[in-house]
């Protein structure tokens, strides 16, 4: 028996050994190399290429963005205090405005008075920037608070942001042109067969778009007047024209205001219009409707400017919407969101925020975020209206460079 068990140990240990030994000497199977980073990044490709845009896929195709935003009774600058203004910011990610300047420009939104300084501008409403090809900033804006003088517009251009000098652009001087230009923002200023173009409030189911004159910034038109007939193509539009756009699928009840426009990488030009129907504008003046709860911002595309899709609501309880393409093609909207306000029944609207969608690779709309403003008071001082005219601009390099120039 002890012989037998000694035979067992023995054969036992030697049977283990030979397991070690194999574990010793075995031959790896192959191993999952690592991802480079060409795969890494091809995955985040693939990952934002598809049709819903996550926030931080479409936060990597801004860029350097150039933010203008109004303030409504500047508070932290004595000489220009209780006026409006505007100022910039930086954004590399659509959603941070980062590094204000001073205000470029500002103005008494009630009527010039004798104590005002000498930098302000007339009365204006509204007030958009944009810049063309040749690198200028141009303003554009409602001329006046009466409907006789928002019909008219106010423009100015310059090297820089600082634009100290404006002119009024009306249609007084025109014969066939019976009614005011326009009650609302205008669009910026967007380029297309040499020539500068805006589109504003038509009358009712209308738009309208006008020539501001070549690219360059060459004669600029003293007044706007109507072109006789709709144009047929935007090249019959000339410098110093503008022309109704009927709206054929836009119905019969729904009037527009605040105008933004954007081109997508086909092309194909993006409208976002400030919009409400008439029954709900009788509704408000009786008082069973709040008019800022009821607009809404509808959608619209074209290829040629001059032909719309049926116009589509993609949001409500909104003013003030502003549009740009950033620097990967991607369409961006800004408007002021009255939700928050319409629901808890405040009316508090002064504190109304700026939000922000874009457009996913489907064109639907991504889900709203909240912009935010680094290093401004209004974020946080309840008793401050909060900014307003969220306006951002596309800049190269070189066009950083020279925005930068300009803070100098």
């Amino acid at each position: 028996m002890h012989k037998q068990f000694f035979w067992v140990t023995i054969g036992s240990a030697i049977a283990l050994l030979a397991i070690l030994i194999a574990a010793f000497f075995v031959i790896p199977g192959p191993v999952q190399a690592p991802s480079s980073v060409e795969e890494v990044i091809q995955q985040e490709d693939e990952d934002c290429a598809s049709e819903k845009t996550s926030q931080e896929c479409a936060s990597k195709g801004v860029g350097n963005t150039l933010m203008f935003y109004q303030i409504v009774g500047i508070y932290d600058d004595a000489v220009l205090e209780d006026l409006n203004g505007i100022r910039s910011g930086i954004t590399n990610d659509g959603i941070l405005i980062h590094t204000p300047s001073d205000y470029w420009v500002a103005w008494n939104p009630f009527g010039a008075r004798e104590d005002d300084p000498e930098s302000t501008l007339p009365q204006m409403e509204d007030p958009v920037f944009s810049q063309t090809s040749d690198g200028r900033f141009h303003l554009t804006a409602s001329a006046g608070r009466t409907t006789t003088e928002q019909g008219n517009i106010t423009t100015g251009s310059a090297q820089c942001p600082l634009i100290k000098e404006v002119q009024t652009l009306s249609a007084d001087e025109c014969d066939e042109t019976t009614q005011p230009l326009a009650i609302g923002k205008r669009s910026t200023i967007f380029e297309t067969n040499g020539n500068r173009h805006i589109i504003f409030q038509g009358h009712k189911q209308e738009i309208k778009i006008a020539n501001l004159g070549p690219a360059d910034g060459s004669a600029l038109p003293t007044s706007i007047c109507s072109t006789q007939t709709r144009v047929d193509t935007i090249d019959e539009l000339k410098p110093g024209q503008f022309s109704s756009i009927e709206l054929a699928n836009a119905g019969t009840n729904l009037v527009f205001s605040d105008m933004a426009i954007a081109q997508r990488t086909n092309n194909e030009w993006v409208l976002f219009a400030k919009g409400i129907r008439q029954e709900q504008i009788q509704a408000t003046k009786t008082g069973d409707l709040i008019e800022e709860c009821e607009r809404g911002i509808y959608r619209l595309t074209s290829n040629d400017l001059l032909t719309w899709t049926a116009p589509e609501q993609v949001l409500t309880s909104v003013s003030l919407p502003e549009t740009y393409t950033d620097a990967s093609g991607r369409v961006w909207l800004y408007w002021m969101d009255f939700s928050q306000a319409c629901e808890n029944g405040s009316k508090n609207f002064n504190r109304a925020p700026i939000m922000t969608a874009w457009e996913n690779n489907d064109f639907t709309l991504a889900d709203p975020v909240q912009v935010r403003f680094a290093d401004e008071l209004f974020e946080s001082e309840e008793q401050l209206h909060y900014a307003t005219n969220a306006n951002p601009i596309n800049l190269t390099e070189q066009q950083l460079g020279q925005y930068q120039g300009c803070l100098q």
